[in-house]
């Protein structure tokens, strides 16, 4: 089957593209999440998807510049590099 991220790929047929829609219309079954599928990076680091962008910019960025996010498709081979985020002290 193909995903909706490599609908447009060469290798994709008609038929896959119509399954893939198909599974979207019942509520995604048998599709993976797309936390399953892609990586979002802040400075090299793989950002976890429950982070929202102050802490992003407060924990992984620390830039004066504007926040970059870049995403790309989850490679087992090579995953980005984890961060190691503290708690915040405790009030």
């Amino acid at each position: 089957m193909c995903s909706t991220l490599s609908a447009l790929s060469p290798e994709c047929t008609a038929q896959d593209a119509a399954e893939a829609a198909a599974a979207r219309e019942r509520g995604g079954a048998g599709a993976p999440e797309p936390a399953a599928r892609l990586e979002l990076l802040c400075a090299g680091f793989a950002a976890p998807f429950d982070l929202s962008l102050a802490a992003l910019r407060k924990y992984l960025w620390r830039r004066p510049e504007d926040l970059a996010i870049v995403y790309r498709l989850l490679n087992p081979a090579a995953p980005a590099r984890r961060p190691t985020i503290a708690p915040p002290p405790a009030a």
